[in-house]
């Protein structure tokens, strides 16, 4: 589930190859206190999905790196589909900016491009059938789970965390293009499971 991207201005969260066919998965985020440094979150507050990497950077970055989020969707599809990389989501960080070499942005997509590796930082568990992965970078918490939620049961795990900000997202219900007329399935768990969920992200958060 997740791979990591890190380099010394950024870390990335990939949820999937970079190039991956058109799909988007349920997400949440929760900001506490007076956190306010994101991108890209007004698309999850309209549709509650996600198709892109989750970029983490000190906030004095935020900008530049969204853009180099651009970048990579632009690659991915010239039209910027909803479910092909747009927008990219950026978590700022209350942290010293490190200066930029002249071809960050070089770096930065080539690196993304290679996909990530799995890192020593993700923290995992198993629910069940399902895993539970989690990764604390800074003052941001990103949980990802392979059990199907719906984006109110992600809201509802993102409390779980007492991170300033805290990303949820179920790859378990993978939302695909389907043809015209044709309907998308969804499952969910049912909530003495989804209870049952809260605490081991509560544990993977400890």
């Amino acid at each position: 589930m997740i791979k990591l991207v890190t380099l010394p201005f950024c870390s990335v969260v990939m949820l999937d190859a970079w190039n991956a066919p058109p799909s988007r998965y349920f997400a949440a985020y929760r900001c506490r206190g007076t956190y306010r440094w994101l991108l890209g979150h007004p698309v999850i507050d309209e549709f509650a999905t996600i198709s892109a990497p989750i970029f983490i950077t000190p906030r004095a970055l935020l900008g530049k790196i969204y853009n180099a989020g651009i970048s990579l969707g632009h690659k991915r599809d010239p039209e910027m589909g909803i479910d092909l990389g747009w927008p990219p989501l950026c978590i700022g960080l209350d942290e010293e900016a490190p200066e930029l070499p002249d071809d960050w942005d070089l770096r930065l997509l080539g690196a993304l491009q290679t996909n990530g590796d799995s890192a020593s930082s993700v923290r995992r568990k198993d629910f069940g059938d399902h895993l539970v992965e989690s990764v604390e970078i800074g003052d941001a918490a990103v949980v990802v789970t392979s059990a199907p939620l719906l984006p109110k049961q992600l809201g509802y795990l993102c409390e779980a965390a007492s991170s300033p900000v805290v990303v949820a997202v179920s790859v378990g219900n993978r939302l695909e293009r389907v043809g015209e007329g044709l309907l998308r399935s969804v499952t969910a768990l049912s909530q003495d499971k989804l209870t049952a969920l809260y605490g081991v992200v509560e544990e993977l958060l400890r």
